[in-house]
């Protein structure tokens, strides 16, 4: 094994959005999460788990970016094997928290991120098929005659849009569009107003996209599965579209959202305010139950994740590679001794005896009897106001 002064850490990173694609690829320990994803399904899933989880990594993993990775031919080839493909949004990327206040209505801002949001997914998309059907290096799979006659079916969802040649032109009109709506938003302190034309119908765009270019992965079965991370970074009403989208799903798409256990801050929609239903409209997947469900498969899975980061890292267990069960093993060369109990009795003598040899509290247990001395103050204050103004 390499000298550990000689590696860098391999944990260095510890948030999957700061991975690579590659990383993402390269890092990879399955646990059967295909089944949890599901991404073939046309049924919708939320992705449900505590920070650290793994929602990201998990998610990513299905997304366009990671899946071209393991291309072997071409890349319609590819996509048409594993029959689908994933549009991955994140939300923290949207800064959605500029969609509000600055004394503009609520209603006005949910309207523009509504659309904001639709041309993102778009354009995502659509990049997506671009680097699929018109490859740098390689054959064409679209001729220029059909490539334009689809520009112009999905230009026909616009109401007053530019013209456009090919599919690459749309991608910019599109992100032009984008930019447009960042530059009123962000500009919307200083002029006191939002003047902003919306071009599509709520949810049209991405609807027929998949309807459109479905024709060419038709050896199969295909799917359009929009990937959206990190759902607890919007407010409630930017949720309710999400909700509405899925809820209304027409052709051949799909959603995957990931969010963190208690991000949910609703579930209504826009048809007529009524709520999603899990097992109905969509079904809730809790990674943290499916690790603690199976404790010897989660174990072999955390040893899996630790081995993989440490070789990655350049730590090499020559004597054992290949061997996944000797390796474990091997990972008290890394990480020391194997404590037999959660925590061994000379950690417990080494914790409590700092604090008992000087007659005083634990640091935690001091602050918790002063976080419960102040709660029962304050409520003592607030039963003594009630009972006051009852008098």
């Amino acid at each position: 094994m390499n000298n550990i002064n000689d590696t860098k850490n391999p944990f260095a990173i510890t948030k999957a959005i700061d991975f690579t694609d590659e990383q993402i690829a390269q890092y990879w320990v399955d646990m059967n999460f295909k089944e949890t994803i599901a991404p073939t399904s046309r049924n919708s899933r939320i992705i449900l788990g505590g920070k650290g989880s793994g929602k990201t990594h998990v998610l990513r993993y299905f997304s366009y970016n990671v899946q071209k990775t393991r291309a072997e031919g071409t890349l319609l080839d590819h996509f048409k094997t594993e029959r689908y493909l994933g549009i991955y949004l994140l939300c923290n990327s949207l800064n959605a928290g500029r969609f509000s206040n600055k004394e503009i209505s609520d209603e006005v801002w949910e309207v523009l991120f509504n659309y904001y949001f639709e041309l993102e997914l778009a354009e995502l998309l659509l990049k997506c098929i671009s680097e699929i059907l018109i490859p740098i290096k390689g054959e064409r799979h679209i001729d220029q005659d059909d490539e334009r006659k689809i520009v112009l079916d999905i230009l026909s969802h616009f109401a007053s849009p530019n013209r456009c040649e090919n599919i690459l032109d749309l991608v910019e009109y599109i992100a032009n569009e984008r930019k447009k709506v960042d530059y009123t938003v962000n500009n919307c302190v200083f002029t006191g107003k939002v003047e902003h034309e919306i071009q599509i119908t709520r949810g049209r765009l991405i609807y027929a996209l998949p309807t459109i270019f479905e024709r060419f992965f038709a050896d199969a079965e295909f799917t359009f599965v929009y990937i959206i991370d990190e759902l607890e970074n919007l407010t409630e009403c930017q949720q309710r579209f999400i909700h509405t989208l899925y809820r209304e799903k027409q052709g051949p798409c799909t959603f995957r959202i990931g969010v963190r256990l208690y991000g949910l801050k609703s579930k209504e929609t826009y048809a007529a305010g009524q709520r999603n239903m899990d097992g109905s409209e969509h079904e809730e997947i809790y990674l943290d139950n499916i690790f603690r469900s199976n404790g010897q498969k989660y174990k072999e899975f955390a040893q899996g994740l630790l081995l993989t980061r440490l070789q990655e890292g350049g730590f090499q267990f020559s004597a054992a590679e290949g061997n996944r069960n000797k390796e474990a093993k091997r990972l008290t060369e890394v990480f020391g001794e194997n404590f037999s109990t959660l925590l061994s009795d000379e950690e417990k003598k080494k914790i409590t005896n700092k604090y008992q040899d000087k007659k005083q509290d634990n640091p935690w247990i001091k602050r918790l009897k002063e976080n419960l001395r102040h709660l029962l103050e304050k409520r003592r204050k607030t039963w003594y106001q009630v009972s006051k103004r009852h008098r």
